[in-house]
């Protein structure tokens, strides 16, 4: 692909006004087809950002197309069916260039706006015709004088060239592109959904000049702007209010344009009614405050994520648990921007995040797409040591400091997305495509630690706790030996030999269990230092229930509440229902007096913050992935819909029926259970075992009923 085509870039120097970006360019070129096409293929990259037109019409899932990678290692282009939009005679191909991330950080990785296309047409007489990007291109300044992903986007109207895009426009005054040696990385295709607009919500003015959207989202908000010429009007994206009623802008002094994080701006040409839709920027918002005059204004919010298909469903009869879950299928489609983000309103790609959610994912979405360019990232940002950055693609230099590398937190997630993937669909493909860099990842953990126990200050100990303290060599050394239990696992999936990492979760454990258990107890200081041996393998029997029974105390003593982080959380659904204390985890949800699930959905949250107390730091957001681990437990423990056995993956139905739930309904990847008045239905497409009240009992697939 890509054999005679250049990478083009604009030569322009010129700066505006507005801090010191030269305007995205226009790349562009006319051309005839003798003759209406039988088929026609287009193949493009445009970076950073890029938005592509052919004959006036914008393509189809072409906004923000580029997928976010390490252009050095992977370039990954799109493809479009564009037979539809091409006709006999003249002909125009037109990209709009952004900077992306190019402006938010500096970094060695970063690019300037440049394009690489070829254009396959086939004619009905079986003529060929090949369009590909050189020096037959052209290339302008567009309206777009700045623009950078969360910084934003000015768009000035008054430098609009009118009908640049459309067909047969005369470009002749334009410049000839420059040749470029492109980012160097190779070219991939992806498997990812694209990035689609999925809704429009319309605001409503709350006081003057702020407008509320009703529920915190991602996307941008096109503005309907009737004003003077040469005015300025800039939007101002928040997801909370101040006291004094404006937005809240947080902080990014560490940005490159901090006064434009999470903001627009338009430079009005004194057209009525001109409408302004953004073409690269992304938001994280509820909020919009405007600076600046103008006659009248409208605002409507455009939702827009990476369309991942749902596989999965799940209702029940309370509105609780419904609104819990929908948040977090609102947090996980908002927060997946082309890769899995930090949140929409700091747009950074942390791997930690992405390892605590995984399971979540996995069970609503198909995301096997979104998996394997995550693996893809993280492959391309492994270093030689086997080490992982906080995020991939690592753009920032700071992000090799390894404060916060480690089994607990990033490294980890080389190993979780293969293994739930293969769990819940039975596809290996990602096991077998990561199986080095696993192995790796698994040597730099054992040559961080002494006698298997790694006792090196990185890693988290545990995100985002009430009550901090977690011991970081704890949770270090139970995810060594929880990805370890896991390699065991997938090697004998892809036939290879899972000797070594039994021997080496044996060596883990055994180090790990003759320092902190003594007298048939785990010896621990805090809640997340019995949740994380406890369900990871490292306590026996005897030693679970002990601390089973502990972690449940600590709950209730704290009034229901959970009081521990992020590592903690993801473990503490499964552990506690697996021994007995579902309808605790069950009360604890539902509990809406201290900061927790309920008290934010009943306080109308559509999605999930990033601290129970949202308010603790105006900087956090109140949109973030990490706490829809949660949402696992409605599928696995309310319907009992779970797999047990890695190997085999034994599907099991065991429902946990709960006094407060009468009704549920659930399908996980096509297997469905329904409960109401007592009775129980299971439609499974494969065999399953059903365990019930002490019974157990198998079951061929398709349709059984059951009295509970």
């Amino acid at each position: 692909m890509f054999e005679n085509a250049k990478w083009i870039r604009s030569v322009s120097t010129t700066k505006t006004d507005f801090y010191d970006q030269t305007p995205a360019p226009y790349l562009a070129r006319g051309f005839e087809l003798p003759d209406e096409p039988v088929s026609a293929t287009l193949n493009v990259c445009g970076l950073g950002e890029a938005t592509y037109f052919l004959n006036g019409e914008i393509i189809p899932d072409s906004y923000r197309p580029t997928v976010w990678t390490n252009v050095l290692k992977n370039v990954t282009y799109n493809i479009f069916d564009v037979t539809c939009i091409l006709h006999k005679g003249n002909n125009r191909f037109t990209a709009i260039l952004g900077n992306m991330h190019a402006s938010r950080l500096e970094s060695s990785m970063m690019v300037s706006p440049q394009l690489i296309m070829q254009l396959d047409v086939k004619m009905k007489n079986g003529e060929h015709i090949c369009i590909v990007s050189d020096k037959n291109f052209r290339t302008a300044d567009s309206p777009i004088v700045f623009s950078s992903a969360c910084c934003g986007e000015i768009y000035d109207a008054r430098r609009e060239i009118p009908g640049c895009t459309d067909a047969g426009f005369d470009d002749s005054d334009w410049k000839i592109p420059i040749i470029s040696c492109g980012p160097g990385g190779e070219f991939k295709t992806t498997q990812m959904p694209p990035i689609r607009k999925i809704k429009e919500i319309t605001g409503a003015e709350i006081s003057p000049k702020i407008f509320d959207f009703g529920e915190v989202t991602a996307g941008y908000v096109r503005a309907k702007i009737t004003g003077k010429r040469d005015s300025v009007v800039k939007l101002k994206y928040s997801e909370r209010l101040l006291d004094d009623g404006h937005v809240n802008m947080g902080s990014f002094s560490q940005w490159k344009y901090p006064d434009m994080m999470n903001s627009d701006m338009y430079v009005l040409d004194g057209t009525p009614d001109r409408v302004f839709d953004q073409i690269f920027s992304i938001h994280g918002f509820r909020y919009v405050e405007i600076e600046g005059e103008y006659d009248s204004i409208e605002l409507t919010a455009v939702v827009a994520h990476t369309d991942l298909k749902p596989v999965s469903e799940f209702l029940c009869d309370n509105e609780v648990i419904n609104k819990i879950h929908k948040a977090c299928l609102n947090s996980i489609l908002t927060c997946t921007q082309g890769t899995m983000v930090d949140n929409p309103r700091r747009d950074l790609p942390w791997l930690g995040d992405i390892m605590l959610s995984c399971e979540a994912n996995v069970i609503n979405f198909d995301t096997y797409g979104l998996f394997d360019k995550i693996l893809t990232d993280c492959i391309d940002e492994q270093r030689p040591s086997g080490m992982m950055p906080w995020g991939a693609p690592s753009l920032f230099p700071e992000w090799e400091q390894r404060d916060l590398n480690g089994p607990d937190w990033g490294d980890s997630v080389m190993f979780h997305l293969p293994y739930y993937t293969y769990l819940y669909t039975g596809n290996d493909a990602l096991i077998k495509k990561t199986w080095n860099n696993m192995n790796s990842a698994l040597g730099y953990f054992k040559n961080l630690s002494d006698n298997y126990i790694i006792c090196s200050d990185i890693g988290t100990g545990d995100w985002s706790a009430i009550k901090p303290g977690c011991s970081k060599e704890i949770t270090n050394t139970a995810f060594f030996y929880w990805d370890a239990v896991m390699m065991g696992d997938m090697a004998e999936i892809i036939g290879e030999d899972a000797a070594y990492y039994i021997e080496l979760a044996g060596k883990i454990k055994q180090s790990f269990r003759a320092k902190y258990v003594s007298c048939s107890k785990m010896t621990a200081n805090h809640i997340s230092e019995l949740i994380i041996p406890a369900y990871t393998g490292l306590l026996e029997n005897e030693e679970i229930q002990d601390a089973v029974e502990r972690v449940s105390s600590e709950i209730e003593n704290s009034g229901n509440a959970f009081t521990f982080g992020v590592l903690g959380l993801r473990m503490v659904f499964d552990l506690l229902s697996a021994n007995g204390k579902g309808q605790l985890i069950y009360d604890t949800l539902m509990n809406d007096k201290p900061y927790g699930y309920a008290r934010n959905v009943q306080n109308g949250f559509k999605t999930l913050p990033e601290l129970f107390n949202p308010e603790q730091s105006l900087l956090l957001s109140h949109n973030h992935h990490f706490f829809a681990m949660v949402d696992s437990w409605f599928y696995k423990w309310i319907a009992g819909i779970r797999y047990e056995n890695f190997k085999k993956r034994e599907l099991v139905i065991c429902p946990l029926l709960l006094k407060d739930i009468k009704s549920f309904s659930a399908v996980l990847h096509g297997v469905k259970v329904t409960y109401n008045d007592g009775k129980l239905t299971v439609d499974s497409p494969e065999a399953f075992k059903f365990i019930f009240n002490g019974h157990t009992a198998r079951y061929a697939p398709g349709r059984h009923s059951f009295e509970c």
